[in-house]
């Protein structure tokens, strides 16, 4: 399961995207919904209990939670330099791309790519 899950999808009509992924956090993980899934997003609350699981959501940012990071670069309190530019893993085979996800440590990412 991952820790953190970010869905920035935009303008989605059906949820099940964004439902599969809170399914598969690991316990004590967050979601983090900034995206426009356009209908309800069905959770399994049992899950969602059993597991601790934090949902939450901001309607893509604040002007002041945009400013601040860009700050923090400006005045050299924050260094892009340790981060690497993200690992492209196709969508499927899925285990394979978790093997790979799973390897991945700091500020290395991974993301998923649809057609391959």
């Amino acid at each position: 399961g991952a820790d953190l899950l970010l869905d920035y999808l935009a303008d989605t009509p059906m949820p099940q995207t964004t439902a599969s992924s809170i399914e598969a956090l690991r316990p004590g993980g967050t979601a983090v919904l900034t995206g426009g899934v356009k209908s309800g997003l069905p959770i399994n609350y049992a899950h969602f209990m059993r597991n601790q699981l934090t949902i939450r959501g901001s309607f893509m940012f604040s002007s002041s939670g945009a400013l601040s990071p860009w700050n923090l670069l400006r005045s050299d309190a924050l260094s892009l330099q340790p981060v690497r530019s993200p690992t492209g893993l196709a969508w499927l085979p899925f285990d394979d791309a978790m093997t790979v996800s799973a390897t991945l440590g700091g500020t290395d990412m991974a993301v998923l790519l649809p057609n391959g």
